[in-house]
């Protein structure tokens, strides 16, 4: 059993039982569904004595048949990668092969190896770039999904996978991706380990399981906790009821609540009789009758100012005055005629002096004054008569001025002041109203209802006010005096003395204030009847309220992962945390440099976290001293990379990782040491390299030659043709000038040459002529300079100059040789005017090939002695 797991199975019976049952279903396998939930729910609300105990609870146990054993675990190794659509821009019908152990793929920038490489960091696990986009460039990629053949190994059985890049392949997810994105998320973000001793996992899944049963506790005390739906059956106003209703809570007494909703007898009686008082009060309808008496004093009052209006309007004064402007009317009217007639008099008429003649002339005058103008009035010397148009004698003129004069003449004048006066009197004596009292208006029917003998007396009144008002307009009519019936009293003061009785009656009906009664009277029938829709409905609240104290007590029950979270964190240190570290630590040490930095672990819940913090960072430095901000970019990637290994190796044997670009930005001394670490890992683990690093390559190549780990090879480049990223060239990649010291792969590349039709030979004897070409590279580094100066190596060989032999024509066949193919191999650009067009062949490769060893045996004949 392991260390880990004994403490657990040690410190479980701490827990309470329903924490315990939980943790035995994890340890036995069992599955979670919603029957088990509402068990260990069950086993929560027991152990807090929230519920009572429904029946005998199972025996649980702990022991060692419960520890999953270790196992065998598969370990899967990529074999090959294939048939890549719409990745990037890639090329299709490409195959990239990898072996178990090192796999080193070369490209230049922007060949596409990256490419690949995402695919992988898609389909396992990155803390970098997962997306993987399809080509761009052109208008259809949006509606693409890319995809991929992957071929895996596990435990020497082959698997096809048909990925589509677009999610997680379980299959892949023990393989660990590193790449250029990578690099900030290690400095910048804390991460949980992804891995633990056994056991602790079974602390992370009780935490979450606990947790889940927790939330359904909240859920049911959220149910319980629900705004209630009582108070609408409680309409009207607030009553000692509606008071407990509106505060009802885990704090309501219910018994309170009870001795309201049980009625008496006595009380029951008392709802009947106080329905029946308020329906006698209802009925006398004491607001109504002031309502009306109300408007019967506002009728009054308008009826009293039309009285009023009468009087004033048709008085005796009027009269008199009328008598004395008749009589002043009579007296300029004689002296009108007394002042004209001498000089108008003439026996050929009848009617001078008349008042007909009278208005004939002031007709005549206001013609004279619209035909003439104020600076030539009528009549003028040349003018005509008005009437019979005959030109105007002089003594036509005369008269006419003679006449004019008359009209303005002081007795004129007083006649019409007189005459306007009466006009005036005789508009305002017909602009008294006497039709306002008859059996259609209010007033008139009240009256004959409630006081006819005053309704009789206002209608005799207004009677006699119209023959009053008649014989006055006579008088204006006829200019003269006569008989005028006398205005007959006025009821105002007897309509005055009704509304004062009506008043008196109103004053009476608002002492009685029997509003306010009936506002108590119904304030006690509507508490009655509120505790008789208590009593209905008092079950259903009686269970609320028990509900929301239950709630209440169970809102502190079921506790929290705090101890889970307290016992894992104490595990995990002891058991991992530490190991991390000193693991990382070892790794920056490899490194060779001393690099300012530590891990820190963080707890969280049922978890551990890891970040990486400067070491000694004094206190008083500024926040963004971050690691992030100090390292310069070679550390950084060192860094990140340091942690990328610490977490592989701990996470055990079985995880593969690939790396993309891992030495951008380090220096040739770093490249050769982390060349030496993955070369170490590919001991134990499936390590992938993609770079475009050279002299990193060259490291890879020494370390494994040194380490004997296996190490395959392979080149991906743009088209010479079309220039598109991915064409993948296996078992090839530069600076590798040991593997070309014999001509081994140049004559693999013949023998597979001959046996293809001859439209597929040219790029498998181009790889040929590559190969031979690459072979006298190393025949000149290894045989010619024997070795003193190597690519990559920091130091020179000078003792093995004594072993140099030089021999000019050596010199010069090698320099026609290796130019000559280079006509053969794309990638170069020839000269037809020099070589001509040359058509390669397996015997032209197989020509070249003996060449080659014919000048390499020359001048190992010149070495020896």
């Amino acid at each position: 059993m392991s260390e880990a797991f004994t403490q657990i199975i040690a410190w479980i019976p701490s827990l309470k039982y329903w924490e315990q049952a939980t943790f035995a279903r994890i340890l036995n396998g069992q599955p979670f569904d919603d029957d088990t939930y509402k068990t260990l729910l069950q086993y929560l609300l027991e152990d807090e004595k929230l519920v009572k105990l429904a029946s005998e609870r199972p025996q649980l146990s702990f022991s060692q048949a419960g520890l999953p054993g270790v196992g065998h675990t598969e370990k899967i190794t990529l074999s090959k990668i294939s048939n890549l659509q719409h990745v990037n821009q890639l090329v299709p019908n490409q195959t990239l092969t990898f072996c178990s152990s090192l796999t080193a793929v070369y490209g230049g920038n922007a060949s596409g190896k990256s490419g690949y490489a995402r695919v992988f960091g898609c389909a396992g696990f990155t803390r970098g770039d997962r997306q993987v986009l399809p080509d761009v460039t052109k208008a259809c990629s949006a509606t693409i999904t890319p995809s991929a053949d992957i071929e895996i190994c596990c435990d020497g059985d082959t698997q096809k996978i048909c990925y589509r890049v677009d999610s997680r392949c379980a299959e892949l997810a023990s393989f660990h991706v590193f790449d250029a994105t990578s690099v900030l998320v290690h400095l910048t973000q804390p991460f949980q380990f992804s891995f633990s001793p056994g056991g602790l996992k079974y602390l992370t899944r009780l935490a979450e399981e606990t947790d889940k049963v927790r939330e359904r506790l909240k859920t049911l005390i959220q149910s319980y906790n629900q705004p209630h739906q009582f108070r609408p059956f409680f309409q009207g106003k607030e009553t000692l009821v509606t008071k407990l209703i509106d505060a009802l809570g885990p704090k309501t007494n219910i018994q309170e609540l009870e001795k309201l909703a049980t009625l008496s007898q006595k009380d029951e009686q008392q709802i009947k009789l106080l329905d029946e008082k308020i329906a006698k009060i209802k009925a006398q309808n004491v607001q109504r009758q002031i309502s009306n008496l109300s408007q019967q004093i506002t009728d009054l009052v308008q009826l009293e100012k039309q009285l009023e209006k009468v009087t004033s309007g048709l008085s005796d004064s009027l009269f008199e005055q009328l008598t004395k402007q008749i009589k002043a009317y009579k007296e300029a009217e004689t002296s009108v005629k007394k002042l004209s007639l001498d000089k108008f008099q003439s026996s050929h008429f009848t009617q001078i002096g008349t008042p007909l003649w009278s208005e004939f002339v002031q007709a005549a005058k206001n013609l004279a004054e619209m035909e003439g103008t104020p600076e030539k009035p009528y009549p003028q010397p040349q003018d005509h008569c008005l009437l019979c148009h005959q030109s105007l004698s002089d003594e036509a003129h005369r008269l006419l001025h003679l006449l004019w004069a008359y009209l303005k003449g002081e007795a004129q004048a007083d006649l019409d002041r007189v005459k306007s006066y009466l006009n005036n009197a005789r508009t305002k004596i017909n602009s008294v109203s006497l039709n306002f009292f008859s059996d259609q208006s209010v007033s008139y029917r009240n009256l004959d209802e409630q006081n006819p003998p005053l309704r009789q007396q206002i209608t005799a009144f207004l009677s006699k006010s119209t023959q009053h008002r008649e014989a006055l307009l006579a008088m204006i009519d006829n200019r003269r005096d006569q008989a005028v019936p006398p205005l007959s009293r006025c009821p105002i003061s007897d309509v005055q003395a009704h509304r004062e009785t009506i008043e008196k009656r109103l004053q009476a009906l608002r002492e009685q204030d029997q509003g306010k009664e009936l506002a108590i009277l119904e304030q006690q029938l509507l508490e009655l009847n509120h505790r008789l829709i208590l009593r209905e409905h008092f079950a259903e609240i009686k269970t609320y309220v028990v509900g929301r104290a239950w709630a209440q007590m169970a809102a502190t029950a079921g506790g929290s992962t705090r101890q889970i979270t307290i016992k894992h964190n104490e595990l995990f240190e002891q058991l991992v945390a530490k190991g991390y570290v000193k693991e990382f630590q070892q790794n920056i040490e490899l490194l060779g440099r001393r690099i300012n930095v530590t891990l820190e672990t963080i707890p969280r819940k049922g978890e551990s976290f890891r970040q990486i913090v400067l070491q000694s960072c004094d206190a008083t430095a500024p926040a963004l001293a971050t690691p992030e901000k100090v390292l310069s970019e070679g550390e950084k990637r060192a860094v990140a990379l340091a942690d990328f290994l610490t977490e592989i190796k701990l996470s055990g044997p079985h995880s593969s990782i690939i790396l993309d670009d891992p030495v951008t930005s380090l220096d040739i001394e770093w490249r050769g040491k982390i060349a030496s670490l993955l070369v170490t890992e590919a001991k134990n683990r499936q390590v992938i390299v993609f770079t475009h690093d050279l002299p990193f390559l060259y490291f890879l190549k020494k370390h494994a030659e040194i380490e004997r780990v296996e190490l395959a090879n392979h080149w991906v480049k743009r088209g010479d043709r079309d220039d598109l990223p991915g064409y993948v060239f296996l078992d090839n990649s530069p600076a590798l000038e040991k593997d070309y010291k014999n001509t081994k792969k140049a004559e693999e590349y013949y023998k597979m040459a001959k046996d293809l039709a001859a439209e597929k030979q040219e790029d498998v004897l181009k790889q040929g002529f590559g190969a031979l070409r690459t072979c006298y590279e190393a025949f000149v580094m290894y045989d010619i300079f024997g070795g003193v100066v190597l690519r990559f190596e920091e130091r020179l060989s000078l003792d093995r100059l004594r072993d140099l032999v030089w021999d000019d024509s050596i010199l010069s066949e090698v320099m026609t040789r290796y130019g000559s193919l280079s006509r053969y191999i794309e990638g170069h650009s020839h000269s037809d005017s020099l070589y001509g067009a040359v058509k390669v062949t397996p015997n032209l490769l197989s020509e070249e090939i003996a060449a080659f060893k014919a000048v390499k045996k020359k001048l190992k004949d010149l070495k020896t002695p």
